[in-house]
């Protein structure tokens, strides 16, 4: 036996449209909490709290907001259900701006870098920018779709010099790549934060901010430094969902 667990009967078609459908809720769903952390920023709240007040809900599952979506099926099922309508007068409402809103979140990451640089009085262009984690998700080397690609590209296409660090993937998208997460930190004005694997959460703050350069800044795209403590150590902090 390969798996446990419940068969399914139904036709061909139905099972085709539910799989993908499984993926396109989450592509939504992520869409709206992205959308909410935006709101969060502009209103002075963070996310993270609404989503975890919400979520007390039975019937309430807001799930996690980011830098955008990646990986090899979430980015692709929406638009392989939107295609079975192709030549209909169907026209999307929830699913094509949902896309919209996933796409422009590895851009609004390099505003929060340019809008931290800019408060504590540098330009983006010369700054050194570590990032943390090319691939897509937390503890994997899978970097298809990865946002991360998006923020690299775009900060080096604005004159950063950019290094990065993932212990699994080999990848750099055209940026410097270290050989530790102690190396890529040292001397960089902002640290990037773009994928959550369980090595950057035990991260020491205060040894961080003594490796970098003066008026240290992090972006936080996975919210797993804890704002309050990053900010008593002299830390710019932005994070996604969260200008408090």
């Amino acid at each position: 036996m390969v798996t446990k667990g419940e068969i399914l009967k139904t036709n061909c078609a139905s099972a085709e449209v539910a799989k993908v459908a499984e993926n396109t809720f989450r592509f939504v769903n992520i869409a709206f909490a992205n959308e909410l952390a935006l709101i969060c920023e502009q209103v002075g709240v963070d996310v993270t709290e609404v989503v975890r007040l919400a979520n007390t809900h039975p019937r309430v599952n807001i799930h996690k907001a980011g830098f955008g979506v990646g990986g090899p099926c979430v980015p692709k099922d929406p638009y392989l259900l939107l295609h079975s309508v192709v030549g209909t007068d169907f026209r999307s409402r929830v699913i094509e701006p949902s896309g919209e809103l996933n796409e422009f979140m590895p851009r609004h990451a390099v505003e929060l870098v340019v809008k931290g640089l800019k408060r504590v009085g540098k330009d983006v262009k010369g700054s050194k920018v570590a990032v943390l984690g090319v691939a897509y998700k937390a503890e994997v080397d899978d970097v298809r779709n990865s946002p991360a690609e998006g923020i690299i590209r775009e900060l080096l296409g604005l004159g950063a010099k950019v290094v990065v660090y993932d212990p699994y993937c080999d990848e750099s998208f055209g940026a410097d790549k270290a050989r530790d997460v102690m190396t890529v930190i040292e001397g960089v004005d902002c640290l990037v934060i773009t994928t959550d694997h369980k090595m950057f959460g035990g991260l020491n703050l205060r040894k961080i901010k003594s490796l970098m350069s003066t008026k240290p800044i992090i972006v936080d795209g996975k919210r797993i430094v804890d704002p309050v403590k990053a900010k008593k150590q002299g830390f710019t902090y932005y994070g996604t969902g969260h200008n408090v």
